[in-house]
């Protein structure tokens, strides 16, 4: 391959050829950032999930119709022939697959386009890509509920058959026929709806499947009562089960990730004997963690791994650093990454390609530019953009996410995000420390509607992944179990100093403002200490620690385990439950406070907004307040997310004063 002479083309022969018609973006271009309408960062994308047939005729996607993500299929023979393949679905169409050239499946959730708000209905769909033949193989959760159902039952997509069986319509599935709680493999005919179970002698209490590439299941993980965590093997699928090894959660471990492709190598995440996951091969003879394959001085490996099936080997991975990273293994990849790069050099592009072709898919994305895709064809030697999410955004206009860090004061590292608004000199801004929620998940950076919406408002905006936050090894996380409004409320304080001292923040105008566990950091931190802020916007937060270990929507095993030790134990913690508690804390709540709630949330139940609401009006606190009885954890509807940042900017304002 003459990666010069292909690339020389290719830069030439680059297209523009975006979709149009399905839906028209309905702003002119702004002049500044800020006189950017709210509803312009928040509305919902033009194209979500773009997929490409295997043999790369066709690329489907889901697009709003009828104020709902549905189906499309557009034909790439034929660029405008996009067509609604689901009509007006009351869902979102999310996670969609090829299973063959002319049958997709998908299922439904609701889509809340910022980080950490999707939620699953559930259900397993699946439809010709002309839009006939369409199937319900596994109700969602609602409809279930609605038909009287006490257990849910569903089937979840695994996998596409192997390769060489492409014109098949069954799938793999997951599903909870004989266990509630466990799932079994089995194979689904997409068009009647019948499966068959593969997994008859399952070892038991299996909470992921593992399959090998010619799709026989050969791994699996399973969870018992005394919160341990087993890996099984067996040979093929014949074969009996052996343990190789049992885990308690949250200690060191290996899990298994997938089979090589001379299915003999099995990769597996571990972090036994070191702070942070990394990717091994199995040492079977051994029976232990073998040879490293890949590993990250900054973050953890658990996933990522990609496979070409034609070239029957892993040939790449996907890494979440403080910025999104991709390292090839094959040669043939790292040219066509390097192409894609080169034409497209300001964005994030992950390429997927045609099965056995030379057409790739490339999903771009940064802090500063919504997700667009393109296609790269090596044999016609073009780029063609194809089409943008949110083509309404001008990237020239948002503000650069940084990944910087800063120690909190035992000395720890904490890995965070400050976007400073653009054109600003970057010193002595009205800040907003905005935690995430979780909180054992992180921040990440790319394109952030959020934070784009304050920043253009002239707010610069500090996101810190405080310790428990996931993805940076061992000890981040696990120094903060037990710590909720300690130190890991402490680690968002020094990040805070961090930001005066630093001359980037002004310190009499500095907000704190969270959703989930942000919006409980939100409250602690008025609380704690209130000299630093000026004010602070609490969505759909966590007042009660105690009331956590009532909610009946969670998984008994979280509720068990996961924020007993995570968050603190009840029978054994409960004075430091209570003395954390914002609930039990009204009277040091004395700025300016700013509380949003939805009704229908079963993470954060209403009664902990309105609990805190309750016990402010008895001590005669003033706040402000927002309710949306059929919301739910996060706003859906589009005109309550105009409200909700409308009236957040404007309290911003009005304690913040207008950013100089």
């Amino acid at each position: 391959m003459n990666i010069t002479s292909i690339l020389a083309s290719i830069l030439v022969n680059t297209a523009f050829c975006a979709l149009g018609g399905l839906v028209v973006a309905t702003s002119t271009q702004a002049a500044t950032a800020a006189d950017i309408p709210v509803e312009q960062f928040f509305k919902r994308s033009e194209f979500l999930s773009l997929t490409l047939s295997p043999d790369g005729r066709k690329i489907a996607a889901s697009a709003p119709v009828g104020g709902r993500h549905n189906l499309v299929v557009i034909d790439l023979n034929d660029r405008k022939n996009v067509k609604v393949i689901t009509g007006e679905v009351k869902r979102d169409i999310v996670r969609l697959r090829w299973i063959n050239n002319r049958r997709i499946v998908f299922s439904l959730g609701d889509l809340i386009e910022q980080p950490g708000f999707q939620r699953d209905a559930g259900g397993l769909l699946a439809i010709d890509a002309d839009g006939t033949n369409f199937r319900v193989l596994s109700a969602t959760i609602g409809n279930q509920i609605k038909q009287g159902a006490h257990v849910i039952r569903g089937a979840q997509f695994l996998s596409r058959l192997a390769a060489g069986a492409d014109q098949t319509d069954d799938i793999l599935v997951e599903a909870n026929d004989r266990d509630a709680r466990h799932p079994d493999v089995y194979r689904m005919n997409t068009r009647t709806g019948g499966k068959t179970l593969l997994t008859f002698d399952s070892p038991g209490n299996v909470v992921n499947w593992v399959l090998d590439q010619d799709r026989i299941v050969r791994a699996a993980v399973s969870f018992d009562d005394k919160e341990t965590y087993s890996n099984w093997y067996r040979d093929n699928a014949d074969a009996k089960w052996q343990k190789l090894a049992e885990f308690k959660r949250d200690q060191p471990s290996f899990y298994p990730l997938g089979f090589d492709g001379d299915n003999k190598t099995m990769l597996v995440t571990s972090d036994i004997g070191r702070d942070k996951n990394a990717i091994f091969k199995y040492d079977f003879e051994n029976k232990r963690v073998g040879e490293l394959v890949v590993a990250h001085d900054a973050v953890d490996v658990k996933s990522g791994l990609i496979y070409d099936r034609i070239k029957k080997k892993y040939v790449g991975i996907s890494i979440d650093a403080d910025k999104p990273e991709t390292h090839w293994f094959d040669i043939d990849w790292a040219t066509v990454q390097k192409m894609a790069d080169t034409t497209l050099p300001n964005t994030d592009n992950r390429l997927t390609r045609q099965e056995g072709g030379k057409l790739y898919l490339i999903t771009s994305s940064s802090d500063t530019q919504p997700v667009f895709w393109s296609l790269l064809n090596l044999e016609a030697k073009t780029l063609e953009h194809i089409a943008s999410s949110r083509e309404w955004i001008k990237p020239e206009l948002m503000s650069p996410m940084k990944p910087i860090r800063y120690k909190a004061r035992d000395g720890l590292e904490i890995p965070a995000y400050l976007t400073l608004p653009r054109g600003s000199v970057g010193k002595n801004l009205p800040l907003i420390v905005h935690p995430h929620g979780g909180p054992w998940v992180r921040d990440h950076w790319g394109f952030n509607p959020e934070v784009q919406f304050l920043a253009s408002r002239g707010y610069a905006v500090l996101q810190p992944n405080f310790r428990i936050s996931t993805g940076y090894g061992n000890q981040h996380f696990k120094s903060g179990f037990k710590q909720w409004g300690l130190a890991m409320q402490d680690d968002i304080t020094d990040a805070v100093k961090w930001a005066i001292a630093e001359g980037i923040a002004d310190k009499d105008r500095i907000c704190i403002y969270g959703a989930s566990y942000g919006g409980y950091a939100a409250l602690m931190g008025i609380i704690k200490t209130p000299e630093l802020y000026q004010c602070a916007v609490n969505y759909v937060g966590v007042t009660n620690l105690e009331e956590l270990f009532t909610n009946r929507f969670w998984d008994k095993s979280v509720l068990e385990y996961s924020l007993k030790a995570r968050l603190g134990d009840p029978s054994t913690d409960q004075a430091m439950l209570k003395a954390n508690s914002p609930v039990n804390l009204v009277d040091k709540i004395n700025r300016p406070l700013f509380m949003a709630y939805g009704g229908l949330d079963a993470n954060v139940l209403p009664e902990q907004g309105k609990q805190l609401g309750r016990a402010l009006d008895r001590a005669n606190k003033k706040y402000e307040w927002m309710f949306k009885p059929d919301e739910a954890h996060g706003y859906f509807a589009i005109e309550n997310q105009v409200e909700f940042y409308s009236k957040m900017e404007s309290f911003l304002r009005q304690h913040l004063g207008e950013p100089k």
